[in-house]
């Protein structure tokens, strides 16, 4: 037990030192005509010994060995998931500033209840509302007071559920009460096919209408 937790403790190095201990005690113990691997014959006795202080050494390196290899393994590892989540970092960044350069176009995150997580700078310079002020709240206020009557925004998240995605143009509602013409299209997001939300691009066509 004292070498197997020396090589587990301190690995190759632990268990090293650990056997010449146990060595140098059983060989005093032996010499002295103590310890079970005492016998009348001296010869005997030292066949015995280096017996078992060849197991005990050849457990002990075998052991040291199996958990060094380990500690690589999990450093190796943990080396690659460090790379990968750096690339998912910098991919995430660069997604970010993609969308939030995209001034000609609203991209927004609705959760599954179609409550908005994101809100881009062409959102706000479309639909008139600065994030802190619209986040949390349900996209519904986009649409005309009649559409919500009828469920049209409901409708529209079922629709994109089901079909992956909806496509349509109609008058939205700004903050300050103003209409445009808009073009919106609703992706369904999924993972590993649970719903978790959707994306929702709207353009301004005002001005081709």
């Amino acid at each position: 037990p004292f070498v197997i937790w020396a090589a587990l403790r301190f690995r190759m190095l632990g268990a090293v030192n650990a056997t010449v201990l146990l060595s140098i005690l059983s060989v005093w113990s032996t010499a002295q005509g103590h310890g079970p691997f005492a016998r009348e014959s001296f010869t005997e006795s030292l066949f015995y010994l280096a017996a078992f202080l060849a197991v005990l050494a050849l457990t002990g390196m075998i052991l040291a060995s199996v958990v060094t290899e380990r500690k690589r393994a999990i450093d190796r590892l943990a080396r690659r998931v460090e790379v990968r989540t750096d690339k998912l970092r910098k991919t995430e960044n660069r997604f970010h500033s993609l969308i939030q350069g995209a001034r000609d176009y609203s991209i927004v995150i609705l959760d599954p209840n179609g409550l908005v997580t994101s809100w881009n700078e062409g959102a706000e310079r479309i639909k008139g509302y600065k994030a802190s002020e619209i986040i949390g709240r349900h996209f519904s206020q986009f649409h005309l007071p009649q559409d919500i009557r009828t469920g049209k925004p409901a409708a529209e998240l079922r629709d994109a559920a089901r079909e992956g995605r909806v496509e349509e143009e109609g008058f939205r509602v700004r903050k300050d009460g103003t209409t445009f013409w808009a073009n919106t299209i609703i992706t369904a997001l999924r993972e590993n096919g649970s719903m978790v939300g959707y994306s929702k691009i709207t353009r301004d066509l005002t001005e081709r209408r």
